[in-house]
């Protein structure tokens, strides 16, 4: 699911046949809660293009869809879980309250500025498109694998709270799913946009 200006967008995959065991690096700080296992799907992308070329594809997506309407309008939560089971993905919201945004935004920011004094490949910082608007410019956009500390967790109990949130991940996952990725997307000021992209890609057996 993702989370972005107090609504969630909840993504069906499609059913595993069979799922590998997550795979294990050291970090050079300890509690993180999610692990660096696709990086790949990003690294295979950014050596078809190098970073200027990157931000030079997205910034012509971006002028081409900015002036067409929402792809995904905010679903009622009552028809949540219908739509996240016909369309494969349903925005819903407010998903959490102003307090505990704003809560969670300065434990983000926190654990951002922890992790960027890691060293670079060691730490809860995930491979990301478009870091920085060119090579030689700074990096404006991190992807960080969240530790679980008080704000985070209330966060997330709050999102998993909401009745759209909770029938929608009951309806396409049930209550035995795992929780497998807790990150957090920063873009800073004047950050190049993202080309499309799909975070992860699936092979016809569905792994």
């Amino acid at each position: 699911s993702l989370l972005s200006s107090g609504c969630a967008y909840a993504l069906r995959a499609p059913r595993l046949t069979s799922a590998a065991p997550p795979l294990r690096r050291p970090y050079c700080c300890d509690g993180w809660s999610t692990l660096d296992e696709a990086s790949w799907v990003i690294e295979d992308v950014e050596e078809e293009d190098d970073e200027e070329s990157l931000a030079a594809r997205a910034w012509e997506e971006e002028s081409t869809l900015g002036s067409a309407a929402p792809l995904v309008r905010r679903t009622a939560p009552a028809a949540a879980a219908a739509a996240l089971r016909d369309d494969g993905v349903v925005c819903v919201g407010p998903a959490l309250g102003a307090a505990t945004a704003a809560a969670l935004r300065a434990e983000v920011l926190t654990q951002l500025e922890a992790a960027r004094a890691c060293e670079a490949g060691a730490g809860p910082l995930s491979s990301v498109l478009t870091a920085s608007a060119s090579a030689a410019a700074a990096t404006t956009r991190w992807d960080l694998r969240l530790r679980v500390t008080a704000p985070v967790a209330a966060g997330l109990r709050e999102l998993l709270s909401a009745p759209a949130v909770a029938a929608s991940l009951l309806d396409a996952a049930g209550r035995e799913a795992e929780l497998w990725e807790l990150a957090a997307l920063v873009s800073a000021p004047g950050a190049a946009p993202q080309p499309l992209h799909a975070d992860t890609l699936w092979d016809e057996e569905g792994v």
